[in-house]
C-alpha cells in the first residue's frame, strides 16, 4: 500500500545474479498492477533508489534493520535515498499496471552492483491525501504481482 504525503511507501529490492556481468540491459520496466485507490485523483508512482543496505523482514517505517534506524523516518532523505526519483509512473488507472521506466538506474547497478540496495516506492499527489493498493509478491493472481521485465544484449536466459 502507497499513501500520500509520506504515510506509507514501499521498499522492492531485485536479484540480478543470474544475468552476466558482460550483458548490456537495454531495458528494464517495473510493472506494478494497481488495485484501488481512495480518491479518482491524478497520482502518479515515484522510484527513488536507496543509498544504503536495509532488511526486508526487519525494515520498518522507523527502521532499516533491528537496531539501524533510517536517517528519516520512511527513508524520507538523505542519506537513505536519492533526493530526486529516478522513475515516475504516468497516470495511475485502477486495475491496470502502473509502469516505471528502471532503465537508467539498472544499467547503472549492472555496472557498479555495490550501489544496488533497491527502491523506494512514494505516491505523489497534488489534492492532499491519497491511498494506492498495489498487488504484492504474495498475491493469489501471480500475473498481478510486481515484476521487473528486463532485456539485455549478449545473453540468452
Amino acid at each position: 500500500m502507497l499513501h500520500s504525503p509520506d504515510i506509507a511507501s514501499i521498499l522492492i529490492d531485485f536479484d540480478f545474479s543470474s544475468i552476466p556481468a558482460d550483458a548490456t540491459v537495454t531495458n528494464a520496466t517495473l510493472r506494478l498492477h494497481v488495485l484501488d485507490q481512495t480518491l479518482p485523483d491524478t497520482v502518479k508512482i515515484e522510484a527513488y533508489p536507496l543509498l544504503r543496505l536495509w532488511n526486508a523482514q526487519e525494515a520498518t517505517w522507523e527502521q532499516a534493520a533491528n537496531d539501524d534506524p533510517w536517517a528519516s523516518p520512511g527513508a524520507s532523505g538523505a542519506p537513505d535515498r536519492t533526493r530526486l526519483p529516478s522513475a515516475i509512473s504516468l497516470a495511475i488507472v485502477p486495475g491496470e499496471d502502473a509502469i516505471l521506466d528502471l532503465t537508467s538506474i539498472v544499467q547503472v547497478w549492472r555496472l557498479n552492483p555495490d550501489s544496488q540496495h533497491g527502491l523506494l516506492l512514494a505516491l505523489r499527489t497534488t489534492t492532499g491525501e491519497q491511498t494506492l493498493r498495489i498487488a504484492g509478491f504474495a498475491y493469489s493472481l501471480p500475473g498481478w504481482r510486481p515484476r521487473l521485465e528486463v532485456s539485455v544484449l549478449g545473453w540468452q536466459p
